[in-house]
């Protein structure tokens, strides 16, 4: 049986290869990078992000369950897959 868990992981960053290497996932997690957007500086990105995670901090997964998988960093900004259309509406405004 295949252990099979997926979740959207919301964040900003100017490098994805370097964040997502920063989060300790294990080796074989499968990442796909569902939408991007560009800012003019960090500091805008990291605002909306804010924004974001505030907005639907009712709806995030278990910090303490995301825990387990994010072992360095980035457990607090994961949603249930059910979310794709609402985050995806928000990252285009």
């Amino acid at each position: 049986m295949v252990d099979t868990l997926e979740w959207l992981k919301l964040g900003y960053s100017k490098a994805n290869a370097t964040r997502v290497a920063e989060y300790g996932l294990p080796d074989n997690t499968q990442i796909i990078t569902i939408s991007t957007r560009p800012f003019g500086t960090g500091r805008k990105a990291r605002k909306l992000e804010e924004s974001i995670h505030m907005k639907y901090r009712k709806q995030r997964l278990s910090p303490r369950k995301s825990k387990r998988f994010h072992t360095l960093g980035g457990f607090e900004e994961c949603h249930p897959v059910d979310m794709l259309d609402t985050l995806t509406s928000e990252l285009k405004k």
